[in-house]
């Protein structure tokens, strides 16, 4: 049979269920993790950006060669793309320590590109008319910060030339990115790895890329718009336009002085057959090849080919005949 309980047991009962309503109320260790600018690389979308990072490769690799003056040429391979939040780039010995920022139209952050300390080095030292040996670390000097800046330059035209219009261009140089503007930036960004061998080695090469950047580099470009039809108006006149037909003879050349001693009855001679093919030009330009006929009614040009840009000479299907008057 059961029992009241005693006083103490209720005491101690009570005293349980407050301090489990007490934990259940306090806050647990929240994840940190922002939800603005994300980059959002669906299985189709992350194809598409691979291939556009691995067509950067070799405009990448000119710029790097030219930078260390390397008589070798340096070698860029697209290493992998990876989605990482923005804090944790600047997290372990991983993160950079200097950072090129690049800017898309209207001064809107795209992202930032980062070498590895050692290629970095190579490069300052280089520069500088060294042997691209790396140096001590240690702050940079006002003139290896502008170098810098050269060099992140060139690697962000590289990836402009892409394409004709819109595209990135570089922002400076952070020597403390993990407080500039890509740390501020939050959210989530695109980490590009390119594996980089040189004369003195391999590093790496990262950028850091927003969505903006991404959807630049997989757009494909606007197909160019067609002329409008000509109005019947239009092309009822132009069939009427006159042009100029004219029969060309070519295969020689001479002198200024033997023109000035031509006369009647004078024959130049021709470095062509009578079987070679005349020139039909329309309004001085060359239209079609062909030859030059005789039958009852008077003289006929009959063209064998047109003339194609270039100078190339396509055949026709079936001759045309013109009577020449």
């Amino acid at each position: 049979m059961s029992r009241l309980l005693t006083s103490e047991e209720m005491d101690a009962l009570l005293k349980v269920e407050e301090e489990a309503s007490q934990a259940a109320t306090q806050p647990a260790s929240a994840i940190e993790f922002s939800l603005r600018n994300p980059v959002v690389l669906s299985t189709r979308r992350l194809e598409a950006a691979q291939r556009a990072f691995e067509r950067l490769t070799p405009d990448l690799a000119r710029e790097l060669s030219a930078l260390l003056c390397s008589d070798e040429a340096v070698g860029v391979r697209f290493a992998g793309i990876v989605q990482v939040p923005a804090a944790k780039i600047f997290e372990g010995d991983g993160a950079p320590e200097v950072l090129g920022l690049i800017e898309g139209p209207g001064e809107r952050l795209w992202g930032g590109l980062a070498l590895h300390p050692s290629l970095a080095a190579a490069i300052l030292d280089r520069l500088q008319g060294g042997r691209g040996e790396a140096g001590e670390p240690g702050e940079l000097t006002p003139v290896e910060r502008q170098l810098l800046g050269v060099c992140f330059g060139k690697l962000t035209d590289a990836i402009a030339r892409r394409r004709s219009e819109g595209g990135p261009h570089a922002a400076g140089v952070e020597t403390e990115p993990a407080e500039g503007r890509l740390a501020d930036y939050g959210g989530v960004f695109a980490s590009v790895q390119f594996r980089v061998t040189t004369p003195f080695g391999e590093a790496l090469l990262q950028a850091f890329v927003t969505s903006e950047l991404i959807d630049w580099l997989t757009e494909e470009p606007a197909p160019a718009e067609r002329s409008p039809e000509p109005s019947p108006q239009l092309a009822a006149a132009l069939v009427r336009v006159p042009v100029r037909l004219e029969l060309a003879v070519e295969g020689t050349t001479a002198c200024y002085g033997d023109l000035r001693r031509l006369a009647v009855g004078h024959v130049l001679q021709l470095d062509v057959q009578e079987s070679d093919l005349l020139t039909l030009k329309v309004n001085g330009r060359a239209m079609a090849r062909g030859r030059l006929q005789q039958d009852d009614q008077g003289s006929v040009f009959t063209i064998e080919g047109f003339q194609r840009q270039g100078g190339a000479s396509g055949q026709l299907a079936e001759r045309t005949t013109g009577r020449q008057d």
